[in-house]
């Protein structure tokens, strides 16, 4: 049966990058040519991600938050695949201190479904919650609630004819077990790694493999083919992680619903 390589990219930025690093960033990000590219860490580079979505032919997903301001995820799929469907799910309310004493911004997931040859595709892009102090029992149970709203929305897609996959920075080394381990939820959930289907152990902060794309275990229409985090010099970004692409074979569907 004929198959179609699809190449996704989670691409984590640095909020507190000035210009033009951003600006460089983006450029090699893209010049990659991935078929749809996940972004973290983005709401304040808006403007520059629609010029460069814009320049490379992507049709951008980067819903708004309930007061206007734009997410902190967002989702670039090529435009030559039609986008069915987007939005963005809230998950844990923003704490308004700096990021050195715990603050963040609203987390959730934004999510794209869209069509690629003859495979519907559903990406849900995350940026996770960090824990913070160990003993945070709260803020830890915000981070578990994260982790099962985005494994379930990726795993619901893929129990259909869609392909579920689930990727961003998940600041969460599953060689370092911590107390808001999710290892319980992504197997409930069925998701694996990448990296685990590719049998490879590439870290994307140093030796931490904390960026990750996740796909449904027992979906057998799909073959990670590569697996490659973006280290080299000629490649590097200046952004805080490392960028990490896959490369996903897909088993063409006879029939396909449009």
């Amino acid at each position: 049966m004929a198959t179609d390589v699809l190449h996704v990219q989670h691409a984590s930025m640095q909020f507190s990058d000035p210009m033009p690093g951003p600006k460089r960033d983006f450029g090699v990000i893209f010049a990659r040519d991935a078929d749809v590219v996940g972004f973290t860490e983005c709401s304040q580079f808006h403007d520059l991600l629609v010029d460069h979505c814009e320049r490379n032919g992507y049709t951008l997903v980067q819903p708004r938050r309930p007061d206007g301001d734009y997410v902190s995820t967002a989702v670039a799929v090529k435009a030559e695949q039609r986008v069915y469907d987007s939005g963005w799910v809230f998950v844990v309310p923003g704490l308004s201190r700096k990021p050195s004493e715990g603050g963040h911004n609203e987390r959730g997931v934004t999510w794209v479904d869209f069509g690629f040859h003859r495979t519907r595709i559903t990406v849900a892009e995350v940026h996770m919650l960090t824990g913070w102090s160990g003993r945070d029992n709260a803020r830890n149970d915000q981070i578990l609630d994260q982790w099962r709203v985005s494994t379930r929305l990726a795993a619901r897609a893929a129990r259909g004819a869609r392909v579920g996959i689930l990727m961003g920075d998940v600041n969460y080394d599953p060689d370092g077990p911590t107390p808001d381990t999710p290892s319980a939820i992504l197997k409930e959930a069925g998701l694996v790694s990448v990296f685990d289907l590719a049998g490879t152990d590439q870290g994307t902060l140093g030796r931490r493999q904390i960026d990750q794309v996740y796909l449904a275990r027992k979906d057998r229409r799909v073959k990670v083919d590569k697996v490659k985090v973006w280290t080299d010099k000629v490649e590097f970004t200046h952004t805080d992680h490392a960028q990490v692409s896959a490369w996903l074979s897909i088993r063409r569907r006879r029939a396909f619903r449009r």
